[in-house]
This record gives C-alpha cells, structure tokens and sequence, in this order.
C-alpha cells in the first residue's frame, strides 16, 4: 500500500496573504485561490489556506525537506523578513537566531504570520538513539557558498 499526503488545511487570518507570504519565503510561485482556499503546491502536495474566521488559531507545524541549497536561500530569505529563527521548535530565547544540525543534515523552525511553527530542514528524521545524539544547536553556517 502507497499512503501519499495530497494536502494539508491550514487555518490563516488571511489565506491569500499568508500563501503569499510563504510563496515568497519558500522561492515558490504563489498559487491560485480556489474558494474556499488559497493554495501552494509543494512539489505534489498542497498546503491549502483558508480563513479561519474569528477567535485564535489552532496552532500547526508543518515541516518541509528542501536541499542543502535550498535551505541557505530559504534562511536567507526568513531573516531579511525579520523573522527570528530557532534551532528547536521549543523556541526559547536561547534557541533564538540558530538553526540545528542533526543525522548530517541541518534545518530550523520559524513562525509564519498566523504563528504556525515552520520547519525547513535537508535529511528526513530517524528517531533513534544516534541520531538524537547527533544533535546540536548553533548560529547558522551556509553549505554553499
């Protein structure tokens, strides 16, 4: 059995802003809005906003593998918008402007303008013991250069 992701809801203030927003901070062309959503292709999957109405959100965490490459542009683009990233999705102060690096690769958590918890990482998680080892948290380092 093949069991894909196809889409995934995602509850904004503003749907079409918040798809824009993360368009412009993935290198993404903006999506269409089809009522009730506004809607991002990932490569196959949909993120489809839609407006949550009143009263506070739901809180979501979606992450999101890219390459090593892609990571760098995708951070550079996070901190020229003045978003703070965190090297863990606790997001204290002393995990501010950092990223992680874990089972060779890297990745970080940022807030996207409805406060959902974005994760940008380049290796797929393992959840065993050596790979949770591995794990630090540190300023970020290009891998390109």
């Amino acid at each position: 059995m093949s069991v894909v992701i196809d889409h995934v809801g995602i509850p904004a203030y503003d749907k079409q802003r918040t798809m824009e927003w993360t368009a412009h901070i993935l290198g993404l062309p903006p999506g269409p809005v089809a009522e009730p959503f506004a809607v991002l292709d990932l490569d196959g999957a949909n993120l489809d906003y839609f407006d949550h109405g009143e009263g506070e959100l739901p809180e979501y965490h979606v992450a999101l593998r890219v390459t090593e490459a892609e990571l760098d542009e995708i951070y550079g683009r996070v901190v020229a918008a003045g978003v703070t990233t965190y090297g863990l999705p606790t997001m204290t102060d002393q995990e501010r402007d950092t990223i992680y690096y874990s089972d060779g690769g890297r990745g970080f958590y940022f807030l996207d303008p409805n406060r959902h918890v974005l994760e940008v990482k380049t290796v797929r998680d393992r959840f065993d013991a050596d790979a949770l080892a591995d794990m630090r948290v540190a300023p970020f380092t290009p891998a390109t250069r």
